[in-house]
């Protein structure tokens, strides 16, 4: 007991008394009402070093240079503001930082081998960040590690913040954001960072991502990063979260590329019991060893993924369950997402999409155009393993990419153990592969077909039952042939997705803005959808949209904001009410006037109980 209080006695005099060379604001009183001011690094150097002044709470009023953070501390750096010490949660910061936009640059922290809890903030334990941006940081730390906030949980919010720097680690839980999130808000924030992990002991070190190194029971928002991670010798390595457990996770995007050895994926690593909901990736992977990678998640367990997509080249010299999407899953649902990548692989079981789905997966209105490449057995253009004692069923899907290597390979499928597959497809031309699956335990899929590639780009395939392919017609947008369902899940369009039918809901990334032109000209009833002012500024104005409609009813509708990657960048539920207009018009406003839109082209799709109305194109100023 003796030991434990002189060690926290210790640190406390640490971080209070020994390095003392800031200076206290003199402004504000460092209550929600009146904050303290922080003006410049002294009063920044002063925050650091008095763990009294972390309950607080603060307003940044001028963008500080902290260059000369690298030359405190006999060149260990920047203190940083709070700390976690087991039974002390007075050490960490609970208080509040609004950056206000402001800018802290050149931060640097250098203890790699022997602190914890290293980032502008250390440890937040019930405390808040916003509107704050750390820029061309470098950061030192072990365990937990980031270069906003090493730790932070129990009901924190970080929102509009931004990072950008260099992270060097021997340790785990390390993130270009934060190391390690529970039971926290993160919205509209995002991270450049590079990211060298560099253990050199076998792979217990883990919990690498370029957002978030580790995230329980959070929620993530409208965020993003771009992510160069080279982590070889770690596992659970992700573009964004390294591992992620019982959270949700909604309208983010990766850029960039990452390396490491198990449980790989270019949005995440390691996720169980999450929501994956409007993400995308375009950062490529490469793994070292082991098992589980994949162009979205290394292995997903227990989750639900809609209108998700990959982009980037997925590499493994690991032993199985490689995927353009995700790697390795069960008991998970995927639903209208598809994968780009093209995938090389020295281990069994990889595929376009999947590399190894286990019982209780669903896969349904997804889809996988890249290559496939194996040199070992069972390759498959959507799945290598079908692995499925119970409740695994794949359903509306389709591969195109050509599957090679010196295995056993399907057009489809490497090695199907009792799965249901139903009215699937895949390009017999493309995949250079007439074989369906590659390797089968039983009865061949009835409802599993190869079609050529003028036929795989032709609207009868999916929707005529005429011959005897289908047991029931995929949903597309216009009812074509025995189509009755007005989901609208599936379009046709030579101009998009090399002609291949394409997910309404996630728009592929090359989609031409002129399809956005057309006001739907399919649908009996053409409604038209207009958004002013356009160009719209949203530090300014209110987004209008005038619906023009020869007849149009009320109700509830919902608005997706889709940027040109595809990502639903923001959805909105409006009440319309009133008569229905015949050959008239109707206008709504939607306040979005403080969103953090970014500038660019956006694609407004407006719906109605999951079936598309109409959509508009709309250009957003800063």
């Amino acid at each position: 007991m003796k030991s434990k209080i002189a060690l926290f006695v210790a640190l406390v005099l640490t971080y209070t008394t020994v390095f003392s060379q800031g200076i206290a604001p003199s402004n504000g009183a460092g209550t929600p009402e009146n904050p303290y001011q922080i003006e410049n690094f002294d009063n920044l150097l002063w925050l650091s070093e008095n763990s009294s002044a972390w309950n607080k709470y603060y307003i940044q009023t001028a963008d500080i240079d902290a260059k000369e953070s690298s030359n405190l501390n006999n060149g260990a750096g920047f203190s940083p503001i709070g700390t976690y010490i087991e039974f002390h949660p007075e050490m960490t910061f609970s208080g509040g930082y609004d950056g206000q936009e402001f800018t802290i640059s050149n931060l640097t922290i250098n203890r790699p081998d022997s602190a914890d809890f290293q980032g502008l903030f250390g440890s937040i334990c019930g405390g808040s960040v916003m509107n704050l941006k750390v820029l061309d940081a470098k950061i030192s730390g072990n365990n937990y590690t980031g270069i906003l906030v090493g730790d932070i949980f129990n009901n924190s919010s970080v929102v509009r913040c931004s990072t950008s720097g260099l992270i060097n680690s021997t340790g785990a839980n390390i993130g270009g954001l934060a190391g390690a999130l529970s039971n926290t808000i993160v919205d509209s924030c995002f991270t450049t960072v590079t990211i060298a992990a560099t253990s050199t002991g076998a792979a217990s070190q883990a919990l690498v991502g370029g957002f978030i190194g580790q995230v329980n029971g959070g929620t993530i928002l409208r965020s993003g990063a771009e992510a160069n991670i080279s982590a070889g010798n770690y596992k659970f390595v992700g573009g964004m979260i390294g591992s992620c457990m019982e959270s949700t996770v909604k309208f983010s995007k990766v850029t960039g590329s990452l390396e490491g050895k198990e449980g790989c994926g270019g949005f995440i690593g390691y996720g169980s019991y999450n929501t994956f909901d409007s993400c995308f990736t375009s950062a490529s992977v490469h793994q070292t060893d082991n098992c589980c990678c994949g162009g979205f998640a290394g292995s997903l367990i227990r989750c639900e993924i809609n209108h998700a997509y990959s982009l980037g080249d997925v590499t493994s010299l690991g032993t199985s369950d490689i995927g353009g999407f995700v790697g390795h899953t069960y008991y998970s649902n995927y639903r209208q997402s598809f994968s780009y990548s093209k995938v090389e692989s020295s281990g069994t079981y990889t595929g376009g999409f999947i590399g190894e789905a286990q019982q209780g997966t669903t896969t349904g209105n997804c889809y996988a155009s890249g290559e496939v490449h194996c040199t070992n057995d069972y390759a498959g253009g959507f799945i290598g393993l079908i692995n499925g004692s119970s409740g695994l069923e794949i359903f509306n899907c389709y591969a195109t990419g050509k599957v090679s290597g010196t295995g056993i390979k399907g057009g489809f499928a490497g090695y199907d153990l009792n799965g249901t597959i139903t009215d699937c497809f895949w390009d017999v031309e493309r995949s250079e592969d007439t074989t369906a699956i590659g390797r089968n335990s039983g009865d061949m899929p009835q409802y599993l077909s190869g079609k050529n590639t003028s036929e795989m780009k032709d609207v009868t395939t999916f929707t005529s039952l005429a011959g005897g392919e289908l047991s029931k017609p995929w949903d597309f947008i216009g009812n074509p042939y025995d189509d009755v369902s007005d989901k609208d899940i599936w379009d046709i369009n030579p101009e998009i997705n090399n002609g291949y039918p394409y997910l309404t809901a996630v728009f592929p990334p090359e989609t031409p803005s002129s399809i956005f032109t057309f006001n739907n000209l399919k649908k009996k009833n053409k409604i038209q959808l207009v958004a002013y002012p356009n160009p719209w500024i949203p530090s300014r104005d209110n987004l209008n949209l005038i619906l023009k409609s020869a007849q149009f009813e009320p109700g509830r509708y919902t608005v997706f904001f889709i940027d040109i990657y595809g990502r639903t960048y923001l959805q909105e539920t409006v009440l319309i009410q009133g008569n229905p207009i015949r050959f008239g018009e109707t206008h709504f406003s939607l306040r979005l006037k403080n969103n953090q839109f970014e500038s660019g082209i956006y694609f407004i799709v407006l719906m109605k109980e999951s079936k598309i109305i109409s959509r508009a194109k709309l250009v957003v100023g800063s």
